[in-house]
């Protein structure tokens, strides 16, 4: 339950109440349907809401933490109203990792940051996907240029993140601006949701970039498949702020089954999984040019093309396959030893 959305702590904190009112209700009753022997909470929040059942019922929770919760809201709310609401979060993440039987996070910095809380029972093991439900199809239609038959001729690539600061939308809208001049047949697609919407589409329109960038709403997750096929590639610029780092994101994992080559900024995340120029493209945040002679040699050049497509789905069968990461899952929860 990642609620970054609300602009007042008042209305976060009400939300909040609601929410864990009818999540407690819904997850009672499909315990007592399936009557379960581990809680696995992907969230401190959903940490709260299953306490009950680990008072009640004596049943472990096993907790992942994906992302830095207290900094992560901060970022949604303005700096005058955030003193109002940071202890309130701190005390939320501390319970949750107080009562976590185990943990799991899924990258270093994250690993680290738990360690400041806690010594034992802190396991870092990478996302993980099905690569037998993300793997390159050969569909009939084309998501992209059905909906918009004038990019048909176009080299599509697509972004899908939440819409906050540190996923760095504005570095897409500047490269779009310049192959805008250049005359290049290059379109990006963003879709997702967050609190920078409104203010990157009024960018886009101020710019007239309309043609050559758009924000969409996200799919849902059984459609990502025929999504990642549709597009040429992925980008993704998403940079450090205020102690919020990218972590190992799932739509890099995913794109790569799909055999797409994934252009991704230079951060430490991506680049412990990307080797530049064999499973993927690094770029420098500081230098856009860099980044758009890199979308221009991936779409002119159908070698490399091809080989960073295959390349990056080896990699991904090798490393993040769900078949690979069960076993591991299990022995965390203690099923096999």
């Amino acid at each position: 339950f990642r609620l970054r959305t609300c602009i007042f702590p008042f209305f976060y904190l009400l939300f909040l109440i609601i929410q864990g009112f009818f999540f407690r209700i819904s997850i009672f009753l499909n315990f007592l349907k399936e009557k379960w022997n581990i809680i696995h909470a992907q969230d401190p929040l959903a940490v709260i809401y299953a306490l009950f059942l680990k008072k009640l019922y004596k049943i472990p929770i096993i907790f992942t933490q994906h992302g830095f919760f207290v900094n992560e809201t901060l970022l949604y709310l303005k700096k005058s109203r955030q003193d109002k609401i940071i202890d309130f979060l701190k005390k939320i993440e501390k319970k949750a990792i107080d009562e976590s039987s185990k943990i799991i996070t899924v990258e270093e910095s994250r690993f680290k940051y738990l360690k400041k809380y806690r010594k034992d029972e802190i396991y870092l093991m990478e996302n993980y996907i099905d690569t037998n439900f993300f793997k390159k199809y050969q569909f009939s239609k084309n998501y992209f240029i059905n909906k918009f038959p004038e990019y048909k001729n176009s080299f599509i690539l697509i972004t899908p993140k939440r819409l906050n600061e540190y996923s760095n939308i504005p570095f897409l809208i500047d490269l779009a601006e310049k192959m805008k001049k250049k005359d290049l047949k290059v379109i990006f697609f963003i879709f997702g949701y967050g609190s920078e919407k409104k203010k990157l589409q009024t960018l886009i329109i101020k710019k007239n970039l309309s043609k050559f960038i758009k924000i969409l709403s996200p799919f849902p997750r059984n459609q990502m498949p025929f999504i990642y096929n549709s597009a040429n590639a992925v980008i993704i610029p998403s940079k450090e702020l205020k102690g919020v780092i990218e972590g190992s994101s799932y739509s890099v994992l995913e794109a790569m089954a799909c055999e797409k080559p994934v252009l991704l900024s230079k951060i430490k995340p991506f680049e412990d999984i990307i080797t530049h120029l064999r499973t993927g493209i690094l770029f420098d945040l500081k230098n856009p040019e860099e980044a758009l002679s890199w979308i221009q040699r991936i779409r002119d050049d159908p070698k490399l093309y091809s080989e960073l497509g295959n390349n990056a789905r080896k990699f991904v069968k090798n490393n993040n396959s769900l078949e690979l990461k069960i076993p591991e899952l299990l022995k965390i929860y203690g099923i096999f030893k």
